[in-house]
């Protein structure tokens, strides 16, 4: 599931990511980058980051900043908000 907020005067978005098992983080590749804070609500899994794998942990909340590749083990077990201003 997903739901985004646009503010077009500015130029801004607001997007939450729930079971959206494609949700990943193309960095500086994607044209229109977001900061994201990502929640795991399930069980432990791995989250890469700029090819680096991390142990992501249940009920952990985890800070990624626009510049930065990431996929997550399994994405449909984390909430995300993301956002550009």
């Amino acid at each position: 599931m997903k739901w985004l907020f646009e503010e077009h005067s500015s130029n801004s978005l607001f997007t939450i990511r729930k079971n959206d098992d494609s949700f990943k983080g193309q960095g500086i590749l994607k044209s229109s980058t977001v900061n994201t804070i990502a929640y795991n609500f399930s069980e432990v899994q791995t989250v890469t980051i700029d090819e680096v794998a991390y142990t992501f942990p249940k009920d952990t909340v985890l800070p990624l900043m626009a510049n930065q590749h990431f996929v997550f083990e399994r994405p449909d077990d984390i909430i995300a908000w993301q956002f550009n201003r």
